[in-house]
């Protein structure tokens, strides 16, 4: 089941915000395509079994997490807001306050 998000164009300075809030390091391969953070890529990842993939929506003040790939979707959506906390899959020691990633 694939949700209908609203799209936010990132702005150079969101792009760093989340870098300096340890969501990726400069080792990471991330894209930042004129702002745009396209939907279209989920259903991609979640054919290549990427199991994770967060959304940040720095206007509306949420992280959304899609996890559980099964063909070209994402089976869970959950939505992240501050004084929520989060962990990766891959990573789940490492704990991250949604505050933190939202700026």
């Amino acid at each position: 089941m694939a949700a209908d998000l609203p799209r936010h164009k990132f702005t150079a300075d969101e792009y760093q915000q989340l870098g300096r809030s340890g969501i990726f390091t400069e080792d990471d391969h991330v894209e930042l395509l004129d702002g745009d953070i396209d939907q279209a890529k989920l259903p991609a990842y979640a054919r290549s079994g990427i199991p994770e993939v967060w959304l940040v929506d720095l206007q509306d003040q949420v992280l959304l997490s899609h996890r559980q790939p099964v063909a070209a979707e994402y089976r869970l959506l959950q939505a992240f807001r501050i004084g929520d906390s989060i962990a990766p899959r891959a990573l789940p020691e490492h704990t991250f306050d949604v505050e933190s990633v939202l700026g």
